[in-house]
């Protein structure tokens, strides 16, 4: 499955990321506020520590 990068998890962007989580890709993340990827995380996402990590061997 394609490894995806998710920078922004404000009100349309989480519930992207989730909706990526659910159909099974590999997904991480990155928010100015770790606290809003906590359950994304807790889901299986990866949390990175910059916009540039997050975008490291992304497919998307």
């Amino acid at each position: 499955m394609a490894h995806v990068a998710f920078i922004g998890l404000g009100r349309m962007g989480h519930g992207m990321a989730g909706r990526y989580l659910d159909a099974g890709f590999t997904l991480a993340v990155w928010n100015r506020s770790k606290a809003k990827a906590d359950d994304l995380i807790a889901r299986g996402a990866r949390w990175a520590a910059s916009p540039a990590d997050a975008a490291e061997g992304a497919d998307a």
